[in-house]
Formats: C-alpha cells, structure tokens, sequence
C-alpha cells in the first residue's frame, strides 16, 4: 500500500505556490533528507502550519463513528472495501489506503472541514498536490483592484 504525508501549508504560501507546487514538493523533498540544517528547519517553520490532532479526530470521529477504530493517535477508517490508517502528530499526517480514491471518499471530507491549505506527498514514487484547491474567486480577491471614475 502506498504511504502518504500530509502537510498544512500556510494561508499565503499556499496562494502564492498553489500553481507551483513542484517548487513546494522539491522544497519538502529537500527538507526531508536535510532537516538537520537550520536555515531549512526555519525555512520548514516558516511554510508549514501545526496541525492539532484533537481537531481531526474529533471531525473524524463525527463523520465516520461507527466505521471507526483508534489508539491513541492512530485511526482506522473502513466503509465497505475501503480503509485507511492514519498517524496524526503535530507537523503531518501520515496514512496508507490502496488508491487515492479512498483517502478521496474517507478521509479528505474531514480534512476539508478543518483545514483550508494540506498539500498531500506519496513516499512511494513522485506524486504530490492540494488536497483542498484554491478556487479562482479566492485567488481573484488577492489580486483585485478597485478602479473608479468621476
């Protein structure tokens, strides 16, 4: 099974790389095998949001309580065929599931609700991207100027 890691990305980074999401993959790639360097730690600091265990397994917990197996931070999801397992700690979100189309059906929903800007990094091969895609009224709003003539 595939592994994934899921990051929440700051408000204005989020918008500002939403198109360039190579450049926010190779900076994670980066920061992954060099961590131990201070300039990308605070670079890593800078980019990255905490995210809070409690929010996302209450969410999860309301939308999938029968379905539901946890340990601690850990969580089991299963609807039908589908299921997925997740770690939450305070920087990702590690999970396994057999497609993307599972963390799609049961675990994405939750995550919508929590938080706006996740981008989301397979440890397998090379597949990256927003979970939660900046719609183009939000990106239009960051970039209007209001003209007015007499």
């Amino acid at each position: 099974m595939p592994k994934y890691t899921i990051i929440r990305v700051r408000g204005e980074i989020a918008r500002h790389y939403f198109q360039k999401s190579d450049l926010l993959y190779r900076f994670l790639l980066t920061y992954k095998y060099n961590h131990h360097k201070d300039y990308l730690q605070r670079q890593h600091s800078f980019v990255t949001r905490c995210i809070s265990p409690e929010k996302i397994m209450g969410q999860i917990q309301d939308m999938y309580e029968s379905q539901l197996i946890m340990r601690g931070n850990n969580i089991e999801i299963s609807s039908g065929h589908n299921k997925i397992a997740l770690h939450i700690s305070k920087k990702q979100i590690k999970f396994c599931c057999e497609t993307m189309q599972d963390a799609e059906t049961l675990l994405f929903p939750a995550l919508r609700k929590v938080y706006p800007y996740l981008f989301v990094v397979c440890e397998d091969y090379v597949n990256y991207g927003w979970i939660s895609p900046i719609s183009n009224k939000e990106q239009e709003k960051q970039e209007q100027v209001l003209y007015s003539y007499y």
